[in-house]
């Protein structure tokens, strides 16, 4: 028989465990608003800050320190990867949820061009960098801990719950921002946004405190780890491929879409604008169904039929893209890359030793996302400059989806390959 004092032990263990999850979804959920709020703001950011240039060069410039403070993004998965591998996943998610609320703080406590003159864009640009070398340590952290602690049986549904907390960070980024627009206070409130994030940061903080703390994780000197991924070089071309279609399915219908399709059709700017909210909604409501979904069914093959499916079908949606058609297209398109994304976290981590899980993952997701999913914008235009045919802007993409569905399908033989050379892989 269980003595009272024996279940109420119970029960506190099993509410320590919702605070953890809760905590990890909210600092996911944080990470996303925070790093998002630039982008939203860069119009803004280019006034305040480069008021000496014209708009169109000061927007420029502004956009320019997207991906120049994310250079700093490797080194901080390096960094939080081998502290997570060394020292446990709970410390390194405390460092990097920490880092990115000094850094959130100090974006929005920065003076602008009018006070201090040239100092201000330079100290915005650092501000980002290590906004960036922090937030490095989260998203992939965050999963790896809270899939660790899932049973095998939940983690495909896990990952898809997991990643709804990436879209809530963009969509309530998003929303906040316009609702400021449209109270015309923009200019004078954009800092409150940042000391949110802050407040956020800190509750997460303290809900992580009750953390359940992870096994012995192997401690390696870094030199070390970074040799053992170098002989893992080709696991972590897999998971860059894949990480980079995935973010470069989220840049084709988030953000390229919104300027090219006004371009050809009659659709405006503001219109499909006011519709990326909404499929924001509609990919944080799929999440976690096609997380169940690849549970039931694999989610290897979910992934690979939905690359399979978006690299048969882009050419002909494409090709029929009008005025009429449009938000339809993008929906269809949401759909198949929720298909593929919903389960990504569940997979990087069974292609990953668990001792170098939180380095190779963070490493190989950083590098994928940005090189390959960030470049897509860019990339896909100038394809679409040089042919001036409507249907090339996703040549890039669904070249990337027909090499990683194939790539995927020889995932496995690549882990067996490399099985020789590495520590064996943990569930």
């Amino acid at each position: 028989m269980v003595e009272p004092s024996e279940i109420k032990k119970l029960q506190g263990k099993k509410q320590m465990h919702r605070k953890t999850a809760l905590g990890i979804y909210l600092g996911n959920m944080l990470d996303h608003f925070d790093t998002s709020l630039y982008a939203f703001l860069s119009p803004l950011f280019a006034t305040l800050f480069f008021p000496n240039q014209d708009y169109i060069t000061a927007l420029i410039i502004t956009y320019s320190f997207i991906p120049i403070s994310k250079l700093a993004k490797p080194i901080g998965a390096l960094y939080f990867g081998h502290l997570g591998d060394s020292s446990g996943r709970e410390k390194a998610l405390r460092y990097s949820l920490g880092g990115m609320a000094i850094s959130t703080f100090f974006i929005g406590s920065l003076p602008t061009y009018s006070s201090i003159g040239m100092l201000a864009p330079f100290l915005l640009l650092f501000a980002r960098a290590f906004q960036s070398f922090c937030s490095a340590g989260q998203t992939i952290g965050a999963a790896i801990y809270w899939l660790e602690n899932t049973k095998e049986e939940k983690r495909d549904f896990t990952s898809g719950l997991f990643s709804t907390s990436t879209i809530a960070g963009i969509l309530l980024s998003s929303t906040s921002i316009s609702f400021l627009y449209q109270l015309e206070v923009i200019s004078s409130t954009w800092r409150l946004l940042y000391y949110f994030g802050v407040s956020t940061a800190l509750i997460t903080f303290f809900l992580r405190k009750e953390d359940v703390k992870t096994s012995a994780i192997t401690a390696v000197p870094f030199a070390k780890r970074i040799k053992d991924l170098w002989e893992m070089r080709k696991k972590i071309g897999v998971v860059v491929l894949a990480s980079g279609f995935s973010h470069a399915t989220y840049m084709m219908i988030f953000v390229l879409l919104i300027g090219f399709v006004p371009m050809v059709t009659s659709v405006s700017e503001a219109e499909m604008m006011q519709s990326n909210n909404w499929l924001l909604l509609l990919d944080f409501l799929l999440l976690p169904i096609f997380g169940y979904l690849g549970g039931k069914i694999s989610r290897e093959k979910l992934m690979i039929g939905s690359a399979l499916c978006i690299g048969v079908l882009a050419l002909p949606l494409f090709s029929i893209l009008n005025a009429e058609n449009a938000q339809l297209i993008r929906v269809l398109l949401v759909i198949l890359g929720v298909g593929f994304c919903a389960t990504f976290h569940s997979w990087s981590q069974t292609f990953a030793p668990k001792s170098h899980r939180y380095s190779l993952v963070s490493f190989s997701y950083t590098l994928g996302s940005q090189v390959i999913g960030g470049t897509t914008a860019a990339l896909s235009l100038c394809i679409y400059k040089l042919t001036n045919i409507p249907s090339s802007i996703c040549w890039y993409w669904l070249f990337l989806a027909l090499f990683t569905s194939y790539i995927l399908l020889k995932a496995r033989q690549i882990e067996t390959s490399c099985e020789s050379k590495e520590l064996p892989i943990s569930q």
